[in-house]
């Protein structure tokens, strides 16, 4: 949602989205690329949205899901999800 909403939806030609979903050793990893500038506020404290991701994966997973977002190149962002599971597939 935020990519397209904080992305994709101010950029006057457009942008993409791509979806990674990784199993690697014992984590799953979910990493959501899109177009864009990653604006800091959605990131600080007053970043709702973000805010309940991590509350939620705290509640499900607790200290065995990570989350973060960053700019990852000039005009893309960087959302991932790092789960650690029980068992190594």
């Amino acid at each position: 949602e935020n990519g397209i909403k904080h992305g994709i939806s101010k950029l006057r030609n457009g942008g993409s989205i791509q979806i990674h979903s990784i199993l690697k050793e014992k984590f799953w990893i979910i990493q959501i690329f899109s177009s864009g500038i990653l604006d800091l506020s959605l990131v600080s404290e007053s970043g709702i949205g973000l805010r309940n991701t991590q509350e939620r994966l705290n509640l499900l997973y607790g200290k065995k899901a990570q989350f973060k977002i960053q700019q990852s190149l000039d005009n893309q962002v960087l959302c991932e999800i790092i789960i650690e599971l029980e068992n190594n597939f």
